[in-house]
């Protein structure tokens, strides 16, 4: 029968037998409805793709913005030479296509990112945290730490004018919305934090912005609290010494059950030698976090600093309310932070740091290859010299290296550079009797060739990044790296360190006392002799006219000048023993100011019968 008689003879709709009867049998198209004559531009292999390289620059920091991913669709449309209804003059796909696209794929959102700078995501790479995890793993089995002896430390700032003020509600499309705060900038006050993996908690250590400190600071502060003065309000060595002591004070490690400190990179920790011989005396180890890691690797930034800034934020929100015309003091500071540490300062929350770090328990494998495509873009070294396999992130092309072939380099690189043309295909090398498969027929591989030729993939329109190849530089300062500071190659490093620095100070102090003999030395003549000034590199009087003065002009007016500095270096002084002993100082015969010769060679012009300091020549 034909089709609208089998439409009214069985009540279908003509659309639906059309769309069915002419996806030749294929029960997935015919399912799929359209929307009519406004299909999708894409099919949903090529959607699928490009979701997939979203979600894969988004993890390497590098997302896409709306007006990006319209841009790229476009790019995309016309190198396939795909039907489109796009903005030929932007150049850019639509409004409504962005709309559909997001609508289609719900695991999409639109979300505001967090800064992130360009040393994290270099320095969280799986080379440097499986270095830190080796470590950690070596100091378990050697000491068996239990949860209640592994501790993480490290310090936060808070101001008296927090820094993100909470959201509230106001009359939409109004341009600016403000918040009572107690000044522009406040003032800051260091906290050194402290938590166990069983989920207890050291109190908490302050560094006031005072030269003294006053004792009435910690009367609201957490019980148990200590505090240090010093006028920056930063952490300082001499000050993470003391801290170091409350740390044994309330975490009693024993020969039996020695303790475990981890910690970053701050100069403070990782230069402080007095603190690691108090630690290897008390049982402590002391691991350093590798450098630009602790976003990820830190459990008191993974789960305790965040909710404390804003339980501390809310707390100086409603003191402002309560106080109207007044404004938040390093005195009201300790009450405040106070309330917001004990709200933040919970077992599980503790717990749950240290779990999501992989520190305790020990879990290498608790960061997944997605965690380390921020990394991707640079060439990061592995520890093996030949792999199987580098690790990319998820749909990061790369190139696949077997045992048997031996690598470009003799140290093997993370690397997401393509093949030779730049196509985004992986390479793969194999034995030529491993990769030929033969086609059954011919014409279908050369269509499915020629297929292939004619698409254009999205990696070809949006590589990846990648970093380019930088000159070696010289390095100014050493870099960090995860060490465990207790070690004795390590203290035996840093005390290598503090010597030559010793030694360069000394040579410098001997330097400056011989320059200072000389200095003194060519000042002194004899009663009645003319006045003579060692001059380097100019021969063997010097230049013309000067180093000398003769001992009439040297003596001419010496009484008025008693006492009063040299105006070229303005330290020495002339004196009386400087007229008994006829030294060599001079005045200005236009201003009458003195100079001692050394400086009135430098400060003026001098002959044998006047001298004429700079100002007055110009």
């Amino acid at each position: 029968m034909g089709l609208k008689k089998a439409c009214r003879q069985y009540s279908v709709p003509r659309a639906t037998l059309q769309r069915r009867y002419k996806s030749n049998l294929d029960t997935t198209k015919a399912a799929s409805k359209g929307l009519g004559s406004r299909d999708n531009v894409f099919d949903l292999e090529m959607e699928q793709e490009l979701v997939s390289h979203v979600k894969t620059m988004e993890g390497m920091l590098f997302g896409f913005t709306p007006k990006r991913l319209r841009r790229l669709a476009y790019q995309l449309a016309k190198s396939n030479n795909i039907h489109h209804r796009f903005n030929m003059d932007k150049k850019e796909a639509g409004k409504e296509w962005y709309r559909g696209f997001m609508s289609r794929h719900p695991d999409l959102s639109l979300r505001t990112p967090e800064a992130t700078s360009a040393a994290r995501a270099q320095g969280f790479n799986p080379v440097s945290v499986g270095k830190f995890f080796d470590l950690l793993e070596k100091l378990q089995n050697q000491y068996n730490f239990t949860p209640d002896k592994v501790f993480n430390c490290d310090e936060t700032g808070i101001t008296t004018v927090p820094n993100r003020p909470s959201k509230v509600i106001a009359s939409r499309g109004k341009k600016q919305v403000g918040a009572l705060s107690s000044a522009e900038r406040g003032q800051l006050v260091t906290v050194e934090i402290c938590m166990s993996a069983s989920g207890s908690f050291i109190p908490p250590y302050f560094v006031f912005p005072r030269c003294r400190l006053k004792s009435e600071l910690l009367d609201a502060a957490p019980p148990g609290s200590q505090a240090a003065a010093h006028p920056s309000g930063w952490m300082q060595s001499d000050i993470f010494v003391k801290w170091f002591d409350h740390f044994l004070l309330h975490a009693h490690p024993t020969a039996e059950t020695p303790a475990l400190l981890i910690l970053d990179g701050h100069k403070t920790h990782t230069s402080n030698l007095e603190v690691i011989n108090k630690a290897r005396e008390q049982h402590v180890s002391i691991l350093c976090l590798p450098p630009h890691c602790s976003h990820r690797l830190q459990p008191l930034d993974v789960s305790f600093m965040k909710p404390l800034s804003t339980f501390y934020t809310q707390e100086v929100e409603k003191w402002l309310i309560n106080h109207p015309g007044r404004v938040v003091t390093v005195q009201q500071l300790p009450s405040l932070f106070r309330d917001a540490y004990l709200r933040a300062a919970g077992a599980l929350m503790a717990v749950n740091g240290f779990k999501k770090t992989g520190i305790w328990p020990i879990n290498r494998d608790i960061f997944s290859e997605a965690d380390f495509a921020a990394a991707v873009p640079t060439d990061i070294p592995l520890n093996s010299d030949v792999v199987d396999d580098v690790a990319t992130s998820p749909g990061v092309q790369s190139a696949v290296v077997h045992n048997d072939v031996e690598p470009d380099s003799d140290e093997p690189v993370a690397s997401t550079s393509c093949g030779p043309n730049n196509s985004g295909s992986v390479v793969e090398q194999t034995h030529t009797d491993q990769k030929d498969v033969a086609c059954n027929s011919g014409s279908q591989c050369e269509q499915a060739e020629n297929a292939e030729q004619r698409t254009v993939h999205v990696l070809d329109i949006s590589p990846f990044p990648k970093a380019q190849h930088r000159a070696d530089r010289k390095v100014v300062r050493t870099r960090g790296k995860t060490v465990v500071l207790t070690s004795s190659p390590y203290k035996q490093e840093l005390m290598n360190k503090r010597q030559l620095i010793q030694d360069k100070e000394d040579a410098a102090e001997a330097r400056k006392a011989k320059s200072l003999k000389l200095t003194k030395d060519s000042t002194l003549v004899k009663p009645g002799r003319e006045t003579t000034t060692v001059t380097k590199g100019k021969g063997k009087g010097g230049r013309k006219g000067k180093g000398k003065a003769k001992a009439e002009t040297v003596n001419k007016s010496r009484n008025e000048g008693q006492g009063t500095p040299c105006s070229g270096c303005g330290v020495r002084e002339f004196s009386e023993e400087d007229k008994q002993m006829a030294c060599g100082w001079v005045a200005c015969q236009k201003c009458g100011a003195w100079f001692h010769d050394p400086c009135a060679e430098c400060n003026g012009i001098l002959d044998d019968e006047n001298f004429m300091c700079r100002n007055c020549c110009d």
